[in-house]
């Protein structure tokens, strides 16, 4: 594996050969140094070492490459992430509606809420819908999303029991 640098972040560069005995239709990826010497005899023998470690044999016959590949890696920094700015002012319950949840025979009474106004710390107890500009939450009866930040929920069983 070699590193690289572009713009100041460390690349990893990997190379990778899917190799096979002629004849045989299943292939082994096998980890390929160009810059070795003797490139292609040391992917031989390391093909027969992998091909012995996984099917227990080495057979010493011909082995033909089918695919070469590359795989370049950047080392980025964690992105930070601000919380956007809300108008936390009004409640975040909007309403309620009827709704039917999966195997469910009859409509439920169930609290509508504006996600961009609900805070970290809030629970929001199914069933209820919490809903956004790009997605809506359902939370079924039995049920509790919390906002374990301005930008996450986490939906858990109430009192923790498991299906």
């Amino acid at each position: 594996m070699q590193t690289e640098f572009i713009d100041g972040l460390p690349r990893e560069k990997a190379y990778a050969a899917d190799v096979g005995y002629i004849g045989q239709s299943h292939f082994i990826e096998v980890p390929f140094e160009p810059n070795a010497k003797q490139p292609l005899a040391r992917l031989y023998e390391d093909f027969e070492s992998l091909h012995e470690r996984i099917n227990g044999l080495r057979t010493a016959s011909p082995a033909k490459i089918v695919n070469l590949r590359t795989v370049h890696r950047a080392r980025l920094t964690a992105p930070t992430f601000k919380s956007p700015e809300r108008d936390r002012s009004q409640p975040s319950l909007k309403g309620q509606r009827q709704v039917y949840f999966p195997g469910s025979t009859h409509a439920l009474t169930t609290a509508i809420h504006d996600r961009e106004r609900v805070s970290a710390g809030t629970h929001i107890d199914g069933p209820a819908i919490i809903e956004q500009t790009d997605t809506t939450t359902l939370v079924p009866q039995g049920w509790r999303a919390r906002a374990i930040t301005d930008n996450a929920l986490l939906i858990e069983r109430i009192g923790g029991a498991t299906s």
